[in-house]
């Protein structure tokens, strides 16, 4: 406990590993937050001397596994499994610095590729921060230090309608359902495998979908109104008599896991380029686009939060208006007429005249 002087100041002092520090302080209640900091400290360090990096990654994906869907707590896992190596199960944690993370990072970068990396950083990132909050981490992320690596990006495989409907004419009736599911509802195949007969309101026309991927991890459920073609494949579904509980299902009534070989089967024999279930969500979301319907309305269909996220969305998967044809479409007459030596650009710029030999 801090003292007070004989000049009316106070003094804090606190023991460290036997040694007797002090501080003076002009308060007592300052002198009082000093020792409460130097405690503070204390403890983080008596905890992280002795957490290894097995033990923080361990209690992280225990951690995981309560609260995130198998996919995300696979691929964490499958990170930790990358990276342990290079960081060394007993290292403790106090020891993992941003050079340590970086090594972690290239040996993801030689097991995948550079997106790998950038994923290591992203998941062991996300497992400091956790460990700060639970473990008694050191508040500085050695991963947050690190930056990502240069990933070359890849254009979303979009299939055109032309291509959907070919693959959907290709494909048994029961698939057909799926495929058709998928194009009027826009969901994640995950939402689709899991929807069960009790989310679907034939009465007032509208499914249940869940997600988990929003904040804290919950299921939470957005309702979708039905099509008209919608209605039909799901009455055809239920008629049939085929699933137990779940709407789309083997014919044994497990539900369905994944549905990549269906369409990588259907697309090489109909001969279109490959897309995946999911880039049914994107054509989805490109029709509405181009048919004018709002951001707003989009946004609610595909169940984004933040109506930046539909924003980028539909930026990445639709082509931009071509205004440079409406600009620049009548350069071509003037840039090919020879009878006069220069003519107006049709456009005010600080240019009001150029040479013809200059556009050519």
């Amino acid at each position: 406990m801090p003292y007070q002087m004989k000049n009316g100041k106070w003094r804090a002092e606190r023991q460290i590993e036997g040694r007797r520090f002090t501080r003076t302080c002009e308060t007592r209640r300052e002198a009082l937050d000093w020792e409460s900091e130097v405690k503070r400290l204390q403890e983080i360090e008596e905890v992280t001397r002795t957490v290894t990096a097995l033990e923080w990654l361990n209690q992280y994906l225990d951690y995981s596994l309560e609260r995130n869907v198998t996919i995300v707590y696979t691929a964490k896992k499958r990170i930790a499994g990358i990276a342990l190596p290079v960081i060394g199960q007993e290292t403790p944690v106090t020891e993992i610095k941003p050079a340590l993370a970086l090594a972690a990072m290239r040996q993801a970068v030689k097991v995948g590729c550079a997106g790998t990396g950038n994923l290591c950083r992203k998941h062991l990132s996300s497992a400091w921060n956790w460990g700060i909050k639970f473990a008694g981490l050191p508040p500085l992320n050695p991963f947050q230090q690190v930056e990502k690596f240069a990933v070359d990006q890849k254009p979303r495989p979009v299939p055109t309608e032309n291509d959907f409907w070919k693959v959907v004419r290709c494909a048994k009736e029961r698939d057909r359902r799926f495929l058709i599911a998928c194009l009027h509802t826009a969901a994640r195949k995950s939402e689709l495998f899991r929807l069960t007969w009790g989310k679907v309101d034939f009465e007032r026309g509208f499914i249940l979908l869940g997600t988990r991927k929003r904040r804290g991890g919950g299921m939470e459920y957005d309702p979708i109104p039905m099509t008209t073609e919608l209605r039909r494949v799901l009455v055809e579904q239920k008629e049939e008599g085929l699933c137990g509980e779940h709407v789309f299902c083997h014919t044994d009534g497990n539900p369905y896991t994944s549905r990549q070989n269906l369409i990588t089967r259907l697309c090489k024999k109909c001969e279109v380029p490959h897309f995946s279930p999911h880039s049914i969500r994107h054509l989805t979301a490109s029709i509405l686009a181009r048919e004018g319907v709002s951001l707003s309305k989009i946004g609610a269909i595909l169940r984004h939060k933040n109506l930046a996220t539909t924003e980028e969305y539909i930026a990445r998967i639709s082509p931009l208006e071509n205004v440079l044809e409406g600009v620049l479409g009548e350069w071509k007459r003037f840039a090919t007429d020879s009878n006069e030596s220069a003519r107006e650009v049709p456009h005010r710029g600080p240019h009001a005249y150029v040479e013809t030999s200059k556009l050519q």
